[in-house]
């Protein structure tokens, strides 16, 4: 089950990631056609418009480096959980393969003592 997690999440972070990087481009291209434009135009309206784009532009492109930054730091934390994960498993099938022996020592021991070790 955890390796079907592992692969729904790592295929999930894949495609936002994907769709992240290419709404970064498209972004960037937007913001140099718009200062293109803007460089052959005199129009003032025109020129308020544009600043207002290109602001409007680089803070998109400020909140896609973000989510980039995000979407990264939610797959290391995933990443870690399901490493923590495997080092309670096989702490537990240890301590499952541990105790059995240790029983079997008590009883031993009890035994050559002569002390019922259920009625400590």
């Amino acid at each position: 089950m955890r390796d079907v997690f592992k692969k729904n999440t790592t295929q999930e972070t894949a495609e936002i990631t994907s769709n992240t990087n290419q709404e970064l481009e498209l972004s960037k291209k937007e913001t140099e056609d718009t200062q293109q434009f803007a460089d052959s135009t005199d129009d003032p309206d025109t020129l308020a418009l544009l600043e207002s784009l290109q602001k409007v532009n680089a803070e998109e492109q400020k909140l896609l480096e973000i989510k980039q930054s995000l979407l990264k730091t939610q797959k290391d934390l995933q990443n870690n959980l399901v490493n923590e994960i495997d080092k309670k498993k096989k702490t537990i099938a240890n301590l499952v393969s541990e105790i059995p022996t240790l029983q079997n020592k008590c009883e031993q021991l009890g035994q050559a003592l002569g002390i019922d070790i259920y009625n400590l």
